[in-house]
């Protein structure tokens, strides 16, 4: 069920890097968020998040 937040105030948000600031493979993920903070993620199955964290909404 959406929060009535949501419906009333929408966030636009863009959780998707810039295709040259991540690096796959063997099963893993590496995201360039700035240039101090690496996004690490493992997923057995090549899956993995591209929903923004809270303090990441705009990763481009």
């Amino acid at each position: 069920m959406p929060h009535i937040y949501t419906q009333n105030f929408p966030i636009e948000f863009d959780g998707t890097a810039h295709p040259s600031a991540v690096v796959c493979g063997f099963h893993g993920r590496f995201t360039i968020l700035t240039p101090r903070l690496i996004r690490l993620e493992y997923s057995p199955t090549d899956e993995y998040e591209d929903r923004p964290s809270q303090a990441f909404w705009y990763r481009r």
